[in-house]
């Protein structure tokens, strides 16, 4: 009863903890949906921004003559690229006194190319990856909008213009990335997104690509759902070794089923909204609710406990282990380390299986050596 009690206790510290940390992932950045586009006009570099991906937003027009400072320009309400008189808008431009060398957007991605050949050969000078793509899109600041509409994070056109003033060589690289904003190349080579042109006379932040543990929500019950695997593992191969005079097929079956069970959890977890879907917070909170319950069914209710005290505890910090390091891949995965969030999935996957064998040997070689 009291090693009950005791196992009760830290599955709620387990629940409180997770419960902070799906309601800090959960904190993300808000950003109005609208659309960028950047061209020319007779007076210089004009960025536009006017109501996108189905809301209605009233737009306004910046300019820029050397992409680092910008102004207002006083126009009538913006609704779409058009409604500004005079503006040039282009997907290709070159670099003022450097006609062999030239940027591009790539239509339907966020990717900019580049040549120094004239355009017989091009290579992509920036890109927001794949990986990154998907940070946002799970953030709270690019979910799709009351409409259903979802946000385009594409690059629509482009600008070069001469370094600014007070460098001695260089230029610069202003991107409209549609519903993203601006994308910017310094004279100094390195690009950056700058967000949407701001109330003042910069341009706005852009919401972060990388944020350490956040917009995983769903990862941290895989992780809770791969401890409580290992968990009952160990226990299963403790009862093995101790099957209380029942026969041994008979303790396998039902220990097999416990997996099992609990590994269609797992992966039903996985398949909440989409395979690289996250959940809002009010479901991870009843999917952290539920994911609980099941593992405390799975792992409490047996007629008799398999294990001492002393090998429990040993299973049970074992299985916290194995669930922390379930994490690790998708932590990583939210500063780009990996980047790809497939190969981050392969990596929770092998590490979790590893950690369920090793506790499945513990909970087998320590209670062999209890019964000695």
């Amino acid at each position: 009863m009291m090693l009950r009690q005791a196992a009760r206790r830290r599955a709620a510290a387990v629940l409180t903890a997770l419960v902070v940390l799906t309601v800090l992932t959960g904190c993300g950045y808000w950003r109005p949906f609208n659309d960028a586009v950047v061209g020319r006009t007779q007076t210089g570099v004009e960025v536009v921004e006017f109501g996108g991906a189905g809301t209605v937003y009233r737009g306004r027009a910046l300019t820029t003559t050397d992409g680092q400072t910008w102004r207002k320009v006083l126009v009538p309400e913006v609704t779409f690229s058009s409604g500004l008189p005079g503006l040039r808008v282009r997907t290709e431009d070159c670099v003022p006194g450097q006609p062999e060398r030239c940027y591009r957007v790539v239509a339907g991605q966020a990717r900019v190319q580049e040549t120094a050949d004239g355009g017989r050969h091009w290579t992509t000078a920036w890109e927001l990856t794949a990986g990154r793509t998907l940070f946002l899109r799970r953030g709270d600041g690019y979910g799709a909008d009351s409409t259903g509409a979802a946000p385009r994070l594409e690059s629509t056109s482009l600008v070069l213009l001469p370094a600014a003033a007070g460098y001695n060589a260089g230029y610069t690289v202003v991107v409209a990335d549609q519903n993203d904003g601006l994308v910017l190349r310094r004279p100094d080579g390195r690009w950056a997104r700058v967000g949407l042109a701001g109330e003042a006379d910069d341009p706005g932040g852009a919401v972060p690509d990388t944020g350490l543990g956040r917009n995983i929500g769903k990862e941290y019950l895989l992780a809770l759902s791969a401890a409580g695997l290992a968990l009952l593992a160990g226990l299963g191969a403790a009862r093995l070794r101790r099957p209380d005079g029942r026969p041994r097929r008979a303790v396998l079956a039902a220990e097999g089923a416990r997996m099992l069970l609990g590994a269609l959890w797992a992966a039903g977890l996985d398949l909440a909204d989409g395979f690289s879907g996250e959940p809002g917070t009010g479901a991870a909170a009843v999917m952290l609710l539920l994911t609980c319950c099941v593992l405390t069914a799975l792992v409490l209710l047996r007629r008799t406990w398999p294990a001492t005290r002393a090998l429990s505890l040993v299973l049970a910090g074992s299985a916290l282990v194995v669930g922390l390091l379930t994490l690790l891949p998708f932590l990583g995965w939210t500063v780009a380390r990996p980047d790809s969030y497939t190969l981050a999935c392969w990596l929770a996957l092998g590490l979790a299986g590893c950690g369920t064998a090793v506790n499945w040997l513990l909970g087998h070689r320590l209670s062999a050596a209890a019964r000695h």
